[in-house]
């Protein structure tokens, strides 16, 4: 079940940012930022009252977890933030389809290692080179959906280190999330409270420029009107995240990452499909990362089960 909707979810988001790619600047990008996750703390902040009102008071948790609760939610926070605003910023200056290739690269080899930074476990051979083999095809994705290699522009590279930063930063959402999951928290409760600091910065940064740009983006496509924007950050962004909230709570990092690296493929198609070229190259390229991405889930779920089985003993 995580895996179909973590899989569910790529799709959704895979389909959004083949529509945005090209059609913000980077003041709509904080707008959008802003619409999608007021839209989203809204909405399930609204869902968990309503919860709560139909179940009536549920049993108090220890103080303990609590605490525990309350500093992932903090740290969550920071996380999404660093995550969200630093990829849809940078699909003000690169494409949606190069973004996702180079976050979701890192992200499996941020995980695997995060793991060997805290001393949890030594990587497996298999878990390292798949991780490696992601991130080595994700740039090759990269280096051939980038035109014009040799001509790299200052907001070409800054938006590459951008969805770096937010690629490492997604591997950490991860690895809270599968804390938030053990710890027993609610994913729609989650959802509702991870938002607060993205918006907030979002907002204030928009103040701070004074308005959105509304120039139609770096792909000379048409700006998106306000109330489709935020129809797509409701239906485009609040809901696949909380079907990933979900999925991530109850999946292992390594395999989450592993099936997020399968966006740009999915990106891409969806980049063809609003208008973009299409590159039979890249396609190739693309069908290698989705098998190897797959190969890599089965193996951490593998990995996941075995250590099941060999708990009791």
């Amino acid at each position: 079940m995580p895996i179909l909707l973590i899989v569910v979810s790529v799709i959704l988001q895979a389909c959004a940012d083949g529509y945005l790619s090209g059609r913000l600047e980077f003041g709509d990008s904080l707008l959008f930022s802003c619409l999608a996750f007021v839209a989203a703390t809204l909405l399930f902040g609204s869902l968990c009252l309503a919860r709560r009102v139909r179940q009536g008071a549920r049993p108090a948790r220890p103080a303990a977890q609590r605490s525990s609760v309350r500093r992932l939610i903090v740290l969550m926070n920071l996380a999404t933030a660093v995550t969200f605003l630093g990829f849809f910023s940078a699909l003000a200056w690169i494409p949606a389809a190069l973004a996702t290739s180079v976050q979701s690269g890192i992200g499996p080899l941020a995980v695997v290692c995060i793991a060997l930074i805290r001393r949890e476990s030594a990587p497996a051979a298999g878990r390292l080179a798949g991780a490696l083999g992601l991130l080595g095809l994700s740039v090759l994705i990269a280096v051939r959906l980038n035109p014009e290699p040799g001509a790299l522009s200052l907001p070409m590279v800054g938006g590459t280190v951008l969805v770096a930063v937010s690629g490492i930063s997604a591997a950490l959402l991860a690895r809270i999330s599968r804390q938030l999951g053990a710890a027993g928290a609610d994913p729609l409760w989650v959802t509702a409270n991870r938002f607060h600091l993205t918006y907030l910065v979002a907002g204030a940064l928009l103040l701070a420029r004074g308005g959105t740009g509304g120039a139609g983006g770096t792909g000379g496509a048409d700006p998106i009107p306000l109330p489709l924007m935020a129809l797509t950050a409701l239906a485009a962004v609040a809901l696949p995240l909380y079907l990933l909230q979900i999925g991530l709570q109850r999946a292992e990092p390594l395999l989450a990452m592993a099936l997020l690296s399968t966006l740009p493929g999915i990106t891409y198609l969806s980049q063809t499909a609003f208008g973009g070229p299409l590159d039979p190259v890249a396609c190739a390229l693309i069908g290698l990362l989705v098998l190897l991405a797959a190969a890599c889930a089965r193996q951490a779920r593998t990995v996941v089960q075995d250590r099941r089985v060999a708990a009791p003993a």
